[in-house]
């Protein structure tokens, strides 16, 4: 997200901003204590066109599971020794390298 400088907008603006993020911090801590993720290896990462990145701690080690449209269900989570686990549902996992820091996983149906 490109910053920009705010000092150049209004003071109500400045305050507005400055209330909005104070209340993101405020929502932060509250979903941390709800799901006991103060400290922790797992986020939930989601993204808005208006605040850019969203992160949701989740319990440390928590397995994050998607559903493909074939019905398959992939699960991931980061185990105990630091390792990142990845396992599917209903066939065999294909890893295909798209550069040195990035994947893509498929699911062969058995």
């Amino acid at each position: 997200m490109e910053k920009h400088d705010e000092s150049r907008l209004p003071l109500w603006a400045q305050t507005e901003l400055r209330v909005l993020r104070m209340r993101v911090e405020e929502a932060k801590q509250q979903i941390a204590v709800r799901t006991g993720a103060k400290e922790t290896n797992t986020y939930l990462i989601s993204h808005d066109e208006r605040v850019n990145r969203i992160e949701t701690p989740l319990l440390p080690g928590s397995w994050i599971e998607f559903a493909l449209r074939d019905g398959s269900r992939v699960r991931a989570y980061v185990k105990s020794d630091g390792k990142f686990n990845v396992n599917a549902s209903g066939g065999r996992l294909h890893v295909l390298p798209n550069a040195s820091n990035d994947i893509e996983i498929t699911v062969e149906r058995y």
